[in-house]
């Protein structure tokens, strides 16, 4: 026997407080964590200590750092065709050809930088290759994008 337990609306909207940090540019997942876990994160005017805790902020939640409220950056979301011999990259600092590192266009130097703040590139095409590439900021659509499971 399969049971499918249905979620409430509101559990569909909550999100563990370190992925709404995250979303609000404030850090890493794991440097959000650890936000969460020294007691600089509120919910609701409550120290939030446990990592589990999730808050639904168009539900009426109010997190807060450092007593400022925390607010998610506008979702962003640009198509941008990639020519060939540019990388399919934000930034190369990570590049195992060091000797290349600074020498090679990349995905980034497509848009101005104000605007590339932040954003990831969802699935990638080889530096011969020319297409479209999806820039966002949505994780949650970047995985959908590059998950093979996620439009099943």
């Amino acid at each position: 026997i399969n049971l499918t337990i249905a979620k409430s609306a509101t559990d569909l909207l909550s999100k563990p407080l370190h992925h709404i940090l995250v979303d609000a540019g404030v850090g890493s997942r794991k440097h959000t964590l650890s936000l969460v876990h020294s007691g600089r994160v509120c919910l609701n005017g409550e120290i939030a200590k446990d990592r589990f805790l999730t808050a639904n902020l168009s539900g009426g939640d109010v997190v807060t750092l450092d007593g400022k409220v925390v607010i998610p950056e506008d979702l962003r979301y640009l198509l941008v065709h990639k020519p060939r011999g540019v990388l399919c990259s934000m930034n190369d600092e990570h590049d195992w050809k060091k000797e290349l590192v600074g020498q090679r266009p990349l995905l980034s130097s497509l848009i101005p930088s104000h605007i590339s703040e932040r954003l990831g590139h969802a699935g990638r095409l080889d530096l011969d290759s020319e297409g479209l590439v999806l820039l966002t900021n949505d994780r949650r659509i970047m995985n959908l994008v590059i998950e093979p499971s996620g439009f099943c």
